[in-house]
């Protein structure tokens, strides 16, 4: 199946995104194969064309899918001019892996030939309670230019990281005025790439350091690093966690693919990062490259799991759009003016009212 159930807003190439689903009633009726041939005129390494498939299955509900990125540059498939599927099929023998049995939460003594049987009961705590702004929210800015500017005014305003619970700002200066705390990583330069993003994956790796040093993230159910440009309403975050636990990793996947504008981690996918991410995700290539690519990688090398969420991130720069409820966050709205409508308007639904 080949869709596009994405928003985007005009003039944005339809090229540039893809999006692949398998119809849930045929996962139920057996393991399906995802296939897609890849044609990439743009990346670093000029033209190259690959091929990728995942075995995907259901189990008790949710759709696994083995993934394998052999011969996948990450920051050459973000850019790739043709992505086709080439075909979802339900192959006469698909190998997956033996799966574990899963886990009795209830069960009651059965009786056979005379013999009572008592299966072991599992108990499970239910995950934790969400507050509206419990969470523990950082991002990364140069100390001046148009970035610190619109830090400032969002430290001022009481609004992006600083309306959560828990906030942290990594700069390349001890002070960044008037933020009451910021903490210096170092340098915030990068290549540019040439699409117009930048290689700053090294930048975000030391910031990475410093939030694990600092041990916020102990405290609260959900991280997230969030750009400056980024308008944030943590007031909505209950609604896209829904009752994941914060104590099973979890990562937040938009459009397929972890985006930079927004990035939400769990407590426990963290604790992986913090305990071996440094030493499992090592992939120069791939590391040399954006940084959202590459956490996306390591997330994935941790054992991390993707949950898929189509309403995490709108990627327009149209105030008007903000007035769209099911959305976390709205991308990009570097002028301070209209980060301030876009504002307005997420604050002005009807939605938005109701819960104030």
């Amino acid at each position: 199946k080949h869709c596009a159930q994405y928003t985007v807003c005009p003039p944005r190439p339809a090229s540039s995104l893809a999006c692949m689903v398998v119809a849930e009633r045929e996962m139920r009726r057996g393991p399906v194969e995802l296939s897609e041939d890849i044609t990439d005129s743009d990346g670093p390494r000029g033209l190259s064309r690959w091929s990728r498939s995942w075995p995907c299955f259901m189990v008790g509900g949710t759709v696994l899918c083995l993934l394998s990125f052999v011969k996948a540059p990450v920051m050459s498939w973000r850019n790739s001019k043709t992505q086709q599927l080439l075909a979802v099929s339900k192959p006469d023998a698909l190998i997956v892996a033996t799966l574990p049995p899963l886990p009795l939460w209830a069960a009651a003594p059965t009786t056979l030939d005379n013999t009572t049987t008592t299966a072991t009961v599992t108990t499970v705590p239910p995950p934790p309670e969400v507050t509206d702004n419990d969470a523990y929210c950082w991002l990364v800015t140069q100390s001046s230019g148009e970035e610190a500017g619109l830090v400032r005014a969002h430290y001022a305003k009481g609004r992006s990281v600083f309306s959560c619970k828990g906030w942290s700002v990594f700069t390349d200066m001890d002070v960044l005025v008037p933020l009451s705390e910021v903490t210096n990583i170092g340098t915030m330069r990068s290549k540019q790439g040439p699409w117009g993003s930048w290689y700053n994956t090294e930048v975000f790796l030391r910031a990475w350091d410093a939030m694990v040093a600092g041990g916020r993230y102990h405290h609260h159910p959900w991280t997230l690093k969030v750009d400056a440009d980024t308008v944030f309403l943590p007031g909505r975050l209950r609604a896209h966690v829904g009752s994941l636990n914060p104590n099973d990793p979890w990562f937040f996947k938009n459009d397929g693919m972890l985006q930079a504008a927004i990035e939400v981690f769990s407590r426990a996918a963290v604790g992986l990062y913090a305990a071996k991410g440094r030493q499992v995700c090592t992939n120069a290539a791939v590391k040399a490259g954006q940084e959202d690519s590459f956490f996306d990688y390591c997330m994935h090398t941790l054992g991390v799991a993707p949950q898929a969420d189509e309403h995490l991130l709108m990627s327009c720069g149209v105030p008007d759009r903000c007035r769209d409820h099911p959305f976390l966050a709205f991308h990009p709205f570097k002028d301070p003016a209209l980060y301030d409508e876009c504002i307005s308007a997420a604050r002005g639904s009807k939605e938005e009212q109701g819960k104030n």
